[in-house]
Formats: structure tokens, C-alpha cells, sequence
């Protein structure tokens, strides 16, 4: 037999109590390590995060950086591998005041106008919302990132749309002694074997008395 405990966003605390059978008396504390999903607040986290989103398909980022750039005057910068008009003009729609360098650069490189340059951006993040999101957030966070930091907010969005993250297990027996288990949950869920249970229970130490 085995155990399935669920979790949500709102929900990352499950206690099971087993009043019959093999487990009767035996209280498991289920604790999911949910990542909160946060929404990127600063305006040029924002911005650069489009120009690294935009950036993925042709090679990624040297840096990106929300840290004001004194030689150009510009609140951030990225600086991607392979410059391409997509990720010249990701941040125009989202930020049109602040793209006036991009749009300069738009013309030089490839002789693009504005609406050129931010369709181009535009149909490239189209539908990554959540990683713009996610890298933003890291912006927020690190002021400065590498492709690195990109990879790992790609995965923490892919394991949020997934339900996966690192759960841990408290398996109180009877008699008040416990043992802890990790587990990795997948749609939201774990499932845990009577057996797995038992193994836990028969290799606990009681206590010793005071």
C-alpha cells in the first residue's frame, strides 16, 4: 500500500494520522519546499530581462545588470552573445521611453525601425512570460547575472509548471520517537510505500529518559 499526499501554493503542510492497520498510531508531517511564485517589481529588472529572454535562441548572455552604467547612461544593460534584432528590440513594447539606445542601435546594425525592431522582440518572448518573470526576479535579486543564472531561472519555472520541488517527511511512531525522509514531488504530489514507513520505523532509535 502506499500514501499520496498532495500540496498547493496554499497549501505546503499535510499531516496524516493512521488510527488502524500497521501504521495505527504512527503520525506523518509532510512539508513541501514550494518556491513562492513572485512577480518582478523593478522596471529595469523588467526591461533587461526581456533582452536576456530574447537573447536564448541565438547563443544566451555574457551579463546582464541592473546597475547604472556611468560610460553609456544607462540604468542596466545585457550584453548577449550574438546580437540580433530580436533581442535588440525586446524591451521597446514594454518600456518605449527607455529604448531610445536600442532603437539607435536597431538602425545602426540592421537599419530597422522602431515598429521593425519591437514586433521583432516581441514574437520572440511571445508566450515566455514566466521566464522573463523569473529572470527578472534574479535581477532584483543579484543586480548582475551570467547564462548561468538564466538555466537556473529556467528550471525553477519549469519545476513550478511541474509541481516539482524537495519535500520533507516527519514519521512520528508511537512511541514519540521520529525519523525525517526527503522525497522529490512531481504534480504536486509524493507518494510514500507502507513499506518505506516501516523501514523508517524499525531503524529509529527510542529515545533515551532524562
Amino acid at each position: 500500500m502506499k500514501e499520496t499526499f498532495t500540496f498547493s501554493q496554499n497549501q505546503n503542510f499535510v499531516a496524516k494520522k493512521f488510527e488502524a492497520g500497521v501504521l495505527k498510531g504512527t503520525i506523518i508531517e509532510a512539508e513541501a519546499m514550494i518556491r513562492p511564485l513572485r512577480m518582478a517589481k523593478d522596471e529595469t529588472a523588467i526591461h533587461e530581462a526581456l533582452h536576456v529572454e530574447a537573447s536564448q535562441s541565438s547563443g544566451g548572455i555574457v551579463m546582464a545588470s541592473i546597475l547604472p552604467d556611468t560610460s553609456t547612461y544607462s540604468l542596466g544593460r545585457t550584453i548577449p552573445v550574438k546580437l540580433t534584432l530580436a533581442n535588440i528590440g525586446a524591451a521597446m513594447k514594454f518600456d518605449p521611453k527607455g529604448s531610445s539606445h536600442d532603437l539607435r542601435l536597431a538602425k545602426y546594425k540592421f537599419g530597422a525601425s522602431y515598429e521593425t525592431a519591437a514586433n521583432a522582440g516581441d514574437n520572440e518572448n511571445r508566450g515566455k512570460e514566466r521566464r522573463v518573470n523569473e529572470i527578472a526576479v534574479m535581477l532584483e535579486d543579484k543586480k548582475e547575472i551570467t547564462q548561468t543564472d538564466v538555466t537556473e531561472a529556467h528550471e525553477r519555472v519549469y519545476n513550478r509548471d511541474n509541481g516539482m520541488y524537495d519535500t520533507f517527511f516527519r514519521i512520528i511512531s508511537p512511541d514519540g520517537t521520529f525519523k525525517l525522509m526527503q522525497k522529490a514531488a512531481k504534480n504536486n504530489k509524493v507518494d510514500i510505500d507502507h513499506k518505506e514507513i516501516l523501514q523508517f520505523k524499525a531503524h529509529t532509535p527510542k529515545s533515551k529518559a532524562a
